[in-house]
């Protein structure tokens, strides 16, 4: 409907939807799947694929006027709508973070941070803030080391401003930089190295010019964020966008701040090694990722981190993310306007160059004589066309597969001849720059050629050379002129246990979108669920439970709502609900509070699985604690392992089971201490 509502539910209120316990606040954007046309009052406005037309924001005003009420940090509502306003203009969560692990004195989990950059704010005082983004999937708080703790939300951090101006620039972009380059496997006994899509790349910053304190995480991607998915070969690359030219002092000196690059797998391993636990790539790619499951496939956790280093060798990197310090520092050259090394002053073209990668093993030039004469150029359009002919054209009939097989056998002597043969290669690669150049400016060759031909014509005819001419620099001047995400409370198991009401099992029977007419128009999805077993609460086996999740497809019309629970007709389920008046069921903590059952095809022994990052976190926390409470036991079965990421069903239904009794207990004792 082209409204983009904001809702804030408190205790009482009739009008705006509840959002579950757990659940700050989340954003709902539409978009659609495919181009089309949208009706804007009198008016058919053409719409492109996935673009956002409307988002709707729900907010649990109750658990920040809790947090306002008891004096003591916690969620701040400036911060989890900062959080989903970053959502609604397209912003997705991102795994940086320079956040700690931390118990407090009440045993509840936290995630805080030190305020660690000094940075402008609208007034343009000079104020320090965290490193850890707006856009962090979970709360944290953000503590200034002088008595404040607030909601780490609240203000933007370096690499939200990056995003920001690179979604919606605005004015001059010249405060910011890229890094762009590659990351690539090991080249192992005789196998070349092969592209690594999905790594984590972060730019560690010395952000107050001071040698003495460490290096904090400011900006980051993921390798082959920005290519096609089909364009294998490219797979690997990266860019780092919007990195700060300069940063100042907490006093207000200005000074030009390098960063020293690391690549980790997201594989859970920690906060301190930029990997969430729970986190994955999924969680995190905004351009491939949709509610209909990853598009690429080709993610790799698998391989170890490593830090870049300069060094007179194809791969000097150090191995372990741990040893950042040993890295090259970067920084942004404002003469030459080329990134260069802090330490040595060499460009990056220098430090790596030809077709060596900035991570990983560079790939075996010496097979192919198109590797060898394009190594060493900035862009790769020629070499890209030429697959994109082969995989297209050649390889689709006989004779081409033929040819490009011919190609292939005969490749390894030419490549070697040219590398014998410097005064040729280097004939080769001049070749191959030219080429390479009219694949860049191809609009800019084709004006011209047409230009000269149309001069050619009118020329007998001088009023027509005239005009010919007015028509060519009207081209030229042309020519050159140049989803929605939740925001989730840390909780511990004990602490969803003790917010729902009803935890069960059940199996999926029916799930429908509609769209559903409540003042605003939007997409819910009607779910229905057969219980087969209750862990806590009165729901008999057999009982039918009807929740209401928001969001949905209709036709080609998407509705998502992010970090909320997503269902399948037909699949298992467990979940965690707490019971509101006038709106039936919802499930806790989002999509903390829905895990997927399935049974192992040997045994037929059936397991718990987490289907996204906020379950996963929840499920390790559980899986956790069954493990010390069962240490005697598994000690007895050493030979039966439990598959990773999976908990048996059964023994986390007792575990549940073993803190609803301690949970019933307490309250009675609380309420009867006599007794």
């Amino acid at each position: 409907d082209q409204i983009n509502l904001l809702s804030i539910y408190v205790p009482g209120d009739n009008i705006a939807t509840p959002v579950g316990g757990g659940v700050l606040g989340y954003a709902n954007p539409i978009y659609y799947l495919e181009d089309t046309t949208v009706a804007v009052g009198e008016y058919e406005v053409p719409v492109t694929a996935h673009k956002i037309l409307d988002c709707d924001i729900a907010i649990d005003g109750e658990a920040h006027r809790t947090a306002a009420l008891s004096g003591l940090p916690g969620p701040d509502m400036l911060g989890t709508l900062v959080h989903e306003l970053g959502h609604a203009i397209g912003i997705m969560h991102t795994p940086l973070n320079n956040l700690t692990d931390t118990l407090l004195v009440t045993g509840e989990p936290v995630l805080r941070e030190p305020t660690a950059v000094a940075l402008r704010d609208g007034s343009g005082m000079l104020v320090s803030v965290g490193a850890t983004p707006t856009m962090f999937p979970e709360y944290f708080e953000t503590d200034d080391s002088y008595g404040t703790i607030t909601d780490g939300a609240r203000d933007l951090a370096p690499a939200d401003i990056a995003a920001v101006s690179f979604l919606y620039p605005r004015g001059s972009q010249t405060r910011f930089f890229s890094i762009s380059h590659e990351a690539r496997g090991s080249a192992n006994y005789g196998f070349p190295s092969l592209p690594t899509a999905g790594g984590h790349v972060v730019a560690w910053a010395d952000a107050d010019n001071d040698p003495a304190t460490p290096r904090v995480p400011l900006f980051s991607t993921i390798t082959g964020m920005y290519e096609y998915v089909e364009d294998t070969e490219r797979r690997g690359k990266f860019e780092l966008r919007g990195l700060f030219k300069q940063l100042e002092t907490s006093t207000g000196l200005t000074f030009l701040p390098s960063y020293i690059l690391t690549l980790n797998p997201l594989d859970g391993s920690g906060y301190d090694r930029q990997a969430p636990l729970g986190g994955t790539v999924e969680a995190y790619d905004s351009l491939h990722l949709s509610e209909h499951g990853d598009a690429r496939g080709d993610y790799s956790a698998g391989f170890r981190s490593q830090v870049f280093v300069e060094g007179e060798y194809d791969n000097a990197n150090v191995y372990d993310i741990e040893k950042r310090a040993l890295g090259t520092p970067l920084v942004y050259d404002p003469i030459t306007g080329r990134v260069v090394s802090a330490e040595t002053g060499a460009s990056l073209a220098v430090m790596l160059p030809g077709t060596t990668p900035m991570f990983g093993d560079r790939p075996t030039e010496e097979v192919c004589p198109i590797n060898v004469s394009t190594a060493g150029l900035t862009s790769s359009r020629f070499p890209d066309g030429l697959r994109r002919l082969r995989d297209g054209v050649l390889l689709r009939s006989a004779v081409g597969a033929a040819a490009t097989d011919a190609y292939y056998r005969a490749a390894p002597a030419a490549a070697a001849f040219l590398i014998r043969h410097k005064a040729i290669c280097g004939l080769a690669r001049s070749g191959a720059a030219a080429i390479e150049w009219v694949f860049v400016h191809y609009a800019a060759v084709l004006l011209l050629v047409s230009s000269m031909v149309l001069l050619r014509a009118a020329y007998p005819h001088k009023r027509r050379a005239a005009v010919a001419g007015a028509v060519i620099l009207v081209a030229c001047a042309l020519l050159f002129v140049q989803f929605a995400d939740a925001r989730i409370m840390r909780l511990s198991t004990e602490q969803v246990v003790a917010m729902s009401d009803d935890i069960v099992t059940g199996n999926v029977t029916s799930v429908e979108s509609r769209w559903a007419e409540e003042g605003v128009r939007k997409i819910v999805t009607d779910v229905s669920i057969t219980v087969t077993d209750t862990v806590k609460g009165r729901l008999n086996k057999d009982g039918q439970i009807h929740l209401r999740v928001p969001g949905g497809r209709i036709g080609a019309v998407v509705s998502y709502a992010t970090d909320m629970p997503r269902f399948a007709e037909g699949e298992e389920v467990l979940l965690y609900l707490e019971y509101r008046e006038g709106f039936g069921y919802l499930v806790v903590a989002g999509s903390r509070g829905k895990y997927d059952i399935a049974a192992d095809g040997k045994t037929g022994v059936k397991y718990v699985v987490a289907p996204d990052a906020p379950a996963k976190l929840g499920l390790k926390d559980a899986e956790t604690a069954i493990e010390q409470d069962d240490a005697q036991t598994a000690d007895e079965n050493p030979n039966d392992p439990q598959p990773d990421g999976k908990v048996p069903l059964e023994d986390l239904k007792e575990y549940l089971r073993d803190i609803v009794k301690k949970q019933d207990a307490a309250r009675k004792t609380a309420k009867d201490p006599q007794n």
